[in-house]
């Protein structure tokens, strides 16, 4: 099987701007098994009686839900056509304006916002930078996250 190219900075930089849109449809069983998952007993996560008594229509998604289920790692999305060769994570952040209920679908945006480059103690660091939306039925964007990959 020939061994796939690996894309150089100046074809990465061409790339950026792209965007990839996906929607997840979240149930109780996702919220459930995610909140079993991590240990976290809240019941807000779990009690669709308590969920009710504090506001919310049903049981909502612990904060760390959108990282796993929804896998913010917006690289995952592009990787199957942007072959960089070797890389690892490099970080990312979260912001979370919304609680998300059982019940909701999410639409997802993965964008690959840019790419740069560093001079490193070792040579040229190219670091992919990534921006993800995540917008409710309603319209309403109830979280956004940004990450990045390390090339070496």
């Amino acid at each position: 099987m020939p061994e796939e190219k690996i894309l150089t900075f100046e074809e990465i930089k061409q790339r950026a701007g792209e965007e990839i849109e996906e929607t997840l449809e979240v149930d109780k069983s996702m919220i459930r098994n995610f909140a079993q998952g991590i240990g976290d007993k809240n019941p807000l996560w779990t009690d669709e009686e308590y969920a009710r008594s504090k506001g919310y229509n049903t049981i909502i998604a612990p904060p760390g839900f959108f990282q796993a289920a929804v896998m913010s790692s917006a690289f995952t999305r592009f990787r199957p056509t942007m072959n960089i060769g070797r890389g690892v994570d490099a970080g990312g952040e979260w912001e979370i304006y919304e609680p998300v209920e059982a019940g909701d679908v999410l639409t997802n945006t993965f964008k690959f916002a840019d790419v740069v480059q560093e001079e490193g103690k070792k040579g040229m660091k190219t670091f992919l930078k990534f921006e993800t939306t995540h917008v409710n039925q309603q319209g309403k964007t109830v979280a956004r996250s940004r990450s990045q990959i390390l090339k070496f």
